[in-house]
């Protein structure tokens, strides 16, 4: 399971158009399908360092998500999910700190490899130490700031 950001690339196909990805969107999506044959031939509609570039910001976004179980305690990934889901939605012009998320608890669980109760657990500390305000699926985060200092390993006192 992965949730993609606004901008990152969601699967590639291959050069005999086979896929082995199924994607559902969770919220209003906007896909554009790029045939492989049409990368080969060096379309001049396609901005080649842009989608370089793209390539690369979902290849460090992958790398993040393949390394956090090994690297960081379960306060740093719900701290990494929400910072990346804030910076996301200020991509989208929209508001970087008060957002619903369209997945359960469950999903976020999952995707960032913690029990349920780890997620639950670590939210409601979250939000003791004034950091986020949660509803069911509303969030808004109160001290971004402190959370990005906590994705990157820093030292928080709560």
């Amino acid at each position: 399971m992965a949730f993609t950001w606004q901008g990152m690339s969601l699967a590639w196909m291959r050069p005999d158009n086979v896929s082995r990805s199924m994607a559902v969107a969770l919220d209003t999506s906007r896909v554009t399908l790029l045939p492989f044959n049409t990368l080969l031939a060096g379309n001049e509609k396609i901005n080649a360092q842009e989608l370089i570039r793209k390539m690369g910001q979902t290849l460090n976004h992958d790398n993040d998500l393949i390394m956090m179980p090994s690297q960081r305690t379960a306060e740093r990934r719900l701290a990494w999910f929400l910072v990346e889901f804030s910076d996301s939605m200020a991509r989208r012009r929209m508001s970087p700190t008060e957002f619903s998320l369209p997945m359960s608890r469950t999903d976020i669980a999952v995707f960032l490899g913690l029990a349920l109760e780890t997620v639950c657990r670590e939210l409601a500390r979250f939000s003791d130490s004034g950091l986020i305000k949660k509803g069911h699926r509303k969030f808004s985060l109160l001290n971004l700031e402190t959370l990005r200092h906590l994705v990157n390993g820093d030292e928080i006192h709560h």
